[in-house]
């Protein structure tokens, strides 16, 4: 209360009041004395009209054709987006003690927080509708919930339009219409020239694979000529199979055949490398055997290889620091007198098993180095292994190209040892089926993998 609502002014005497009788109470001040009831204090329960009264921008009143009071609709370009509001209550009752909430639609998410402010400004407000909404409230707090509102547009720039966006949708997707055609007839015209150039590339390519192709399938002739064949190996032996499956068309595994007085002997080699490489090491290994065997009549394995080993050393010039080559050849080389049953046997890295007429396996270990290729020590010696054969004896040599072939399950190699017990199994079988079920399991095991190298078993029977 103040002295308009009737107190005799703002300050008050301590201890200057008294309760009368009839209820009434008497209040001293500075400037009289109040007397007054209690129960005569009424509640103001009108609520205040609330009405916008001014509209200005820069502290410039705006005047529009009708007072704002009565204005519903105001349209301001985007160049007129900032302005202020103020407003009032009707409370002729204490006017100055209303209070106001307010809010912009569109612009504003929740009320203002009640307060005695009277105006509020906007500035940069974005292209769009709005709607300004402002309750007022009495001394009593009794709100008017009908606001007093005003809508106002704000006419956006021409390039914040709907009509430029659509406008500028419209020439991007053209843009990027035309562009991804551009390109697309332009790589379909560069696709074009690289067909042609592929064509050309692919039909140089076709042929010269073809002719090298030819050349070693030519080769192959060569190499199948050179070496002995099958049918004169098997019209020595009335027992025996050859298992040959090289990687590529030839082949760095090769066997050999030679008799000299009561011996048969036979050899089983592996070439470093396979394919071409490995089919020129074969031919220098054939060359080199016949001169050893059927020319200087030798005949004990363990000789054949140490004369073997410098015959490839002196052809291939190692340890000359000519050419650097470390090339050389794995061997199993076996001689059995055909009266006796007596068996001479040397391995360079290669081993030879025997599986007797009980099925028992016996491995022979040859020696750990090759023939040919890089030597540290001055002579490199190679031990024959002398047995004698009983009769059904079975004899098995053979490379590392089975053994060392990938597949199965799990994609390992097939391994020496699993190598052993299959010559253990088709040993049971006659000499004629060993190499098919050999051939089948090697098959099986592979699947889709590739062959990693040439593949050579040898199995006779005494």
């Amino acid at each position: 209360y103040t002295p308009k609502d009737g107190i005799q002014a703002n300050e008050f005497n301590q201890g200057a009041s008294y309760l009368c009788q009839d209820g009434k109470i008497l209040v001293g001040g500075v400037a009289g004395i109040n007397y007054f009831n209690p129960s005569e204090i009424k509640e103001n329960s009108i609520a205040p009209k609330s009405y916008l009264y001014e509209f200005s921008r820069q502290g410039k009143v705006i005047d529009f054709d009708t007072n704002i009071i009565y204005k519903n609709y105001i349209e301001l370009s985007h160049e007129e987006n900032f302005f202020s509001l103020e407003f009032m209550a009707l409370d002729f009752a204490s006017g100055e003690q209303a209070k106001y909430k307010f809010k912009l639609e569109g612009y504003d998410d929740n009320w203002t927080t009640p307060s005695n402010v009277r105006f509020y400004s906007y500035t940069e407000l974005p292209g769009g509708t709005y709607t300004f909404k402002v309750k007022a409230c009495n001394s009593d707090g009794i709100w008017n919930e009908s606001p007093q509102k005003i809508t106002i547009k704000v006419i956006p720039p021409w390039y914040r339009t709907a009509l430029f966006y659509l406008t500028a949708l419209v020439f991007s997707i053209a843009f990027i219409f035309g562009f991804i055609s551009y390109r697309t007839r332009s790589v379909k015209k560069e696709n074009k020239i690289l067909e042609r150039k592929v064509k050309i590339r692919t039909h140089e390519i076709a042929e010269k694979n073809r002719s090298i192709t030819s050349s070693i399938e030519y080769a192959k002739r060569i190499q199948e000529a050179i070496l002995p064949s099958k049918e004169l190996i098997y019209s020595k032996f009335n027992k025996l199979f050859i298992f040959y499956k090289p990687k590529d068309i030839v082949s760095g595994d090769f066997y050999w055949f030679g008799e000299k007085g009561n011996y048969k002997i036979l050899a089983v080699v592996d070439c470093t490398g396979h394919g071409v490489p490995g089919a020129f090491m074969s031919m220098i290994g054939h060359n080199l055997l016949n001169q050893i065997i059927s020319e200087k009549g030798i005949f004990d394995p363990g000789i054949i290889l140490q004369e073997l080993h410098k015959g490839i050393r002196s052809a291939l010039k190692q340890g000359q620091n000519k050419v650097h080559t470390n090339d050389g050849m794995d061997v199993s080389i076996i001689a059995i007198n055909t009266e006796t049953n007596e068996c001479l046997w040397s391995g360079a890295f290669r081993s030879l098993v025997i599986i007797n007429n009980e099925n028992k396996l016996e491995k022979i270990e040859g020696n750990k180095y090759s023939v040919g290729g890089s030597q540290l020590n001055s002579n490199r010696v190679f031990t024959t292994h002398l047995r004698t054969l009983q009769p059904n004896d079975a004899i098995y040599m053979f490379t590392d190209g089975y053994a060392d072939q990938f597949g199965g399950p799990k994609g390992k190699k097939f391994m020496a040892k699993r190598f052993y017990q299959s010559l253990k199994q088709v040993n049971k079988l006659d000499i004629q089926h060993q190499s098919q079920e050999l051939e089948n399991q090697f098959n099986e095991w592979k699947g889709i993998q590739e062959q990693v190298d040439d593949v050579l078993v040898v199995g006779l029977k005494i």
